[in-house]
């Protein structure tokens, strides 16, 4: 005689729903973690700032120094210049857009893992695995254009 009517099986058909949440943990964990002082600014931080601060300006795309952004791609200094062109603070708002980032990798992965492996359990724990990384959080909270490269190299991973 079977115990438990054959429950056991149930948390399989909400795992997509906990991997959204695990996805959200993510997003709020990069939020409480640059909420006191912002992401971390270093050197290209300021050289994208200073692009998207420029091309508002109608300068084009040169940064800080005058010189035209040719190192880098301009994805981030485009956002950056979106963002303060309706109102948002640049900072705050590639704050957002890093843990949003962080968000969508960690759902992206995880739906595909989800759905490509036979272990379903396997699955869940890489999903885990990727939210508690250390070194992605760390990138996360940088104000730099890995965490859009990530995400949309994942992105293009999934598709081919």
């Amino acid at each position: 005689m079977k115990m438990g009517g054959g429950g056991g099986k149930k948390w399989l058909a909400r795992l997509p729903l906990l991997i959204v949440c695990i996805a959200g943990l993510g997003t709020a964990h990069i939020l409480v973690r640059t909420a006191t002082y912002g992401a971390v600014v270093d050197g290209d931080s300021v050289l994208f700032l200073s692009t998207a601060s420029n091309f508002l300006a109608g300068e084009g795309w040169r940064d800080f120094s005058g010189k035209p952004l040719t190192g880098w791609p301009p994805l981030f200094p485009w956002l950056l210049a979106a963002l303060d062109g309706i109102g948002i603070d640049p900072l705050e708002g590639g704050r957002w857009v890093h843990a949003a980032a962080f968000g969508w990798i960690i759902l992206a992965a995880g739906l595909y893992l989800h759905s490509h492996l036979r272990s379903r359990l396997l699955g869940l724990a890489t999903t885990t695995i990727i939210a508690a990384s250390l070194p992605l959080s760390h990138f996360m909270a940088h104000f730099l254009t890995e965490p859009l490269f990530v995400l949309l190299t994942l992105l293009a991973l999934i598709q081919l």
